[in-house]
């Protein structure tokens, strides 16, 4: 009874540690545990698991294994077409200043006649907000009336004009746009109707200038954040 009233103020105090602490360290082991099995299914060629495990490692910092992980990802999805899975990696390779050796080998398959790597290369670029290294593969796309692989896809010439209307280009997305849309008025449709758009912005005066291309960089940057998170949360509940 004495200890009771001795040690009994602590008591609450050691209930809150414990039951603070306990979870944390179940948390612990659960994370190692879903690494280890993320690891596993990413060997067996699953490219979510793979994606995952470079979340939680660029997460705790160690970005050269999460850039191994997205590299994984990336490099299993190359026969698929599309080239999504490669997203996070270009993105902490431009975080790290490292993107030029991160994307040699995509670059190599693009100048060795890819087009389809070329095309989705370019999208990847955009994404990042690596709009200069993206115009490259596009322009040439697009003078050469490259037919996208997918059919509801507008094709090189829309996406090169809207990412120069993205960043205030509005002149250059204008001729790009007239130029697709007097190639083939039927199936560019779209740039007929993109092209008068800018014609009309321009008129109007509401050419946005280069303070908009870093604005919508943060915009972009935040986007990317939000997916990756949702794309993990998704993972997790499953």
């Amino acid at each position: 009874m004495r200890f009771f009233f001795r040690y009994g103020s602590l008591i609450p105090v050691v209930g809150i540690l414990l039951t603070v602490l306990f979870p944390l360290s179940a948390h612990s082991r659960e994370e190692t545990h879903d690494l280890d099995s993320y690891r596993s299914e990413c060997a067996n060629g699953k490219t979510i698991y793979c994606i995952a495990i470079g979340m939680e490692e660029q997460k705790s910092g160690n970005l050269e294994t999460a850039l191994k992980a997205y590299q994984s990802a990336c490099e299993s999805h190359l026969s698929r077409g599309h080239l999504r899975a490669c997203t996070p990696l270009l993105s902490l390779a431009r975080q790290m200043d490292r993107l030029d050796e991160v994307s040699a080998g995509l670059e190599s398959l693009c100048e060795g006649g890819d087009d389809i790597v070329c095309f989705y290369l370019a999208k990847e670029y955009f994404k990042i907000t690596e709009y200069h290294r993206g115009f490259v593969h596009l322009e040439r796309l697009c003078r050469d009336n490259f037919p996208p692989p997918e059919k509801a896809d507008y094709g090189p010439c829309f996406h090169l004009g809207n990412n120069l209307k993205k960043i205030g280009k509005l002149k250059r997305a204008r001729k790009i746009f007239n130029f697709d849309c007097e190639r083939d008025p039927i199936l560019a449709k779209p740039s007929c109707e993109q092209a008068e758009a800018v014609r009309l912005l321009i008129r109007q005066g509401k050419a946005n200038g280069g303070n908009s291309v870093k604005e919508f960089a943060r915009i972009e940057a935040w986007a990317f954040g939000i997916a990756a998170i949702t794309l993990l949360g998704l993972l997790l509940v499953k």
